[in-house]
Order: C-alpha cells, then sequence, then structure tokens
C-alpha cells in the first residue's frame, strides 16, 4: 500500500477525491455525507501564543473579539486553520510566514502574537517565554476523521483500530 500526504484547505476536495477513487482514506475535519465512514480519532484546539509582556498574557481565555485587530504572526500552510483565522480575525494584521522553521524562530523570540495547536505542544511542547492561552469559539476545535466509503469500511477496521489505540 502506498501512503502520501496532501493537506488541503478545505475537506471538499479531498471528499470529491475520495469518491472519483484518487484517495481510498482520508482525513477530515468537517460533517461526512452518508455514503461515507469516519473515525473520530483526535482533537485539535486552538490557542494564542503571546509573549510574557503582552497585554492579553494575564488572560485565561480569548475570544475572537479579543483578538481581532491584533497583529498577529500566521504560518500560511496550516490547512483550513488558516482559513478559519482569516474569517473570524476581519480586523487583525497578519505577518504571513511560508517557511516553518524561520515561523517557529520568529514566533519563539518576535512580540507578535502566534496560533499553537494543543497537538503542536504536545509533539513539540509549550514555546519557551511564551504564555499560551485557549481561544474560546467552536471554530476553535477540529475534530478528525479518518475517512473511507461507507463500502469500504471493513477493509480499514485494522487502521481505525490502530488510530484507536493512539488515543
Amino acid at each position: 500500500m502506498t501512503v502520501s500526504t496532501e493537506m488541503k484547505s478545505v475537506d471538499e476536495e479531498l471528499i470529491i477525491s475520495l469518491h472519483r477513487g484518487v484517495y481510498q482514506l482520508i482525513v477530515t475535519y468537517s460533517p461526512l455525507d452518508t455514503d461515507l465512514y469516519g473515525w473520530p480519532f483526535r482533537k485539535e484546539r486552538l490557542l494564542l501564543s503571546v509573549p510574557l509582556a503582552h497585554p492579553l498574557a494575564s488572560r485565561k481565555g480569548l475570544t475572537p473579539a479579543d483578538i481581532d485587530g491584533q497583529n498577529l504572526l500566521l504560518y500560511t500552510d496550516i490547512g483550513f486553520w488558516h482559513n478559519s483565522c482569516r474569517e473570524k480575525l476581519p480586523n487583525a494584521h497578519f505577518l504571513m510566514m511560508n517557511e516553518w522553521d524561520a515561523f517557529g524562530e520568529v514566533s519563539e523570540t518576535g512580540a507578535f502574537p502566534s496560533f499553537i495547536t494543543d497537538a503542536h505542544m504536545e509533539r513539540d511542547g509549550a514555546p519557551p517565554n511564551r504564555v499560551v492561552i485557549p481561544v474560546i469559539d467552536a471554530q476553535a476545535e477540529a475534530t478528525y476523521y479518518c475517512v473511507c466509503k461507507a463500502e469500504n469500511r471493513d477493509r480499514y477496521r485494522q487502521v481505525f483500530h490502530a488510530l484507536e489505540k493512539m488515543k
């Protein structure tokens, strides 16, 4: 079996390709068609990372309204989170970065707040010298599903069971 990865900013592109047989399994974050089967395997939460001296650093939670209008550092290749941040924060000023290593350096040492997820922090730890604050909004949480055509559910049962063990 060949495994390849491709990130799309909207699930619809992946779902269409699944229906056309381009993919056998996809990972989505949105509700599914009835002819698809999705195994929920991961939740992810959006957080804001701010410097210790930032005016928002003492907050225990932030709404999009609290963040809108801020100068924010944003990595461009974050899938649907990119569009979500841009839509929820129409008055924010984004410094866009598309090089991951440079983004990491600037986000850890710079004065700009930046977004991070709990999944990223589980893998790499909390950013040093920063305060990480939960974003309080329904769209700041995502549930990821491993999805196949419903007719192929039994074929990928072992994959779904392996994902269950990862929790």
